[in-house]
């Protein structure tokens, strides 16, 4: 009984933060876009910032996506 609840209990876990690193990469994907658009200098920047980040989180801790 206990195993089943613990493998459910993984499952479910795993499929959340599964959820989180694809809309990161959903995210990232979007700045990608955007980053090709003309912009003031000031946006292109926080863009550039949240880009890294985002590559830091999403592949700095996943390992393979």
């Amino acid at each position: 009984m206990f195993g089943k609840k613990k493998k459910a209990e993984a499952a479910k876990a795993e499929q959340e933060a599964s959820k989180k690193t694809d809309g990161r990469i959903l995210l990232y994907s979007d700045i990608i876009d955007a980053l090709y658009d003309e912009m003031p200098r000031e946006e292109r920047e926080a863009l550039l910032e949240a880009k890294q980040q985002l590559e830091e989180k999403v592949y700095g801790t996943c390992g393979s996506l």
